[in-house]
């Protein structure tokens, strides 16, 4: 990935898109060169156009790195409006593009949500991040490496956390992701008395964010005195949820085609 090739960066909101993006701008040989956010969420057609007609945009210069982020926001207009642009002014071989995606896009371009054309042009590498739910042994790693960071960033020194401080957050259900382990991770850096990180510590704080995972699991539980086609449904929303709404794998683990389970998540509709 150190050429020009676009590449796409998907995931759950939370899954850490826009950090690992930053490692790739990071690692790249662009690293010099400035990095251009557009954060597409924000975008209209007014700012579409300032941002790819108007000769003094950075869109103009070369060898920059351009985050487009949330570009899954983008009204079907705007995405034509992209395709257009993208195409004319032959981004993609004069910068790095490196943009972000919340969920599938295959998904949403069978769905017909999202430009098919668009995504020819933007996706030369697509890389399809996990939910820390799902990879729980990347806890232990992701919050020793922030500590770090913190300890840089703040006026206090934390050596370390307790093993069972680690075994908490390492079971907890982070319902938002890597955003929500890293804010608590500096609120327990903040508050902390001692030089470790206390499972008391991680206790106080975790229990103001919800369930923990074995209190999720337990609500997950089938109902099994319903119709076969209520239990049918229960269980495609189920494995839904533990996909992250990602069709493609929820399909795969049902033994159904993408297509299939399309048309089951309409009938329900």
């Amino acid at each position: 990935m150190s050429g020009k090739t676009p590449v796409v960066v998907c995931g759950s909101p939370g899954s850490g898109r826009t950090i690992f993006s930053y490692g790739l701008y990071a690692a790249s040989p662009y690293t010099s060169n400035p990095l251009i956010e557009v954060d597409c969420y924000h975008l209209n057609a007014k700012q579409c156009d300032k941002l790819f007609k108007d000769e003094r945009s950075p869109l103009f210069e070369n060898n920059y790195t351009i985050l487009f982020k949330n570009l899954n926001a983008l009204s079907p207009t705007l995405q034509n409006l992209f395709t257009y642009y993208l195409e004319n002014l032959e981004l993609t071989s004069r910068h790095k593009v490196i943009c972000t995606f919340t969920g599938d896009m295959g998904d949403l371009i069978a769905a017909n949500q999202f430009s098919q054309n668009l995504s020819y042009l933007i996706s030369g590498f697509t890389i399809q991040l996990p939910s820390i739910n799902h990879k729980p042994e990347l806890i232990v790693s992701i919050a020793r490496s922030y500590l770090n960071s913190l300890n840089q960033e703040l006026p206090i020194q934390i050596a370390g956390f307790e093993p069972e401080a680690l075994k908490l957050l390492e079971e907890h259900h982070w319902q938002y992701g890597i955003s929500q382990l890293q804010t608590v991770l500096k609120q327990l850096v903040i508050q902390s008395n001692s030089q470790f990180i206390t499972a008391e510590n991680v206790q106080t704080i975790l229990s103001h964010l919800g369930p923990s995972k074995s209190n999720a699991s337990r609500d997950t539980r089938l109902n099994l005195n319903q119709t076969l086609d209520d239990i049918t449904k229960d269980v495609i929303d189920l494995v839904l949820k533990e996909e992250s709404m990602n069709q493609t794998k929820a399909a795969k683990r049902l033994g159904i085609s993408r297509s299939t389970l399309w048309k089951k998540l309409k009938m329900e509709t």
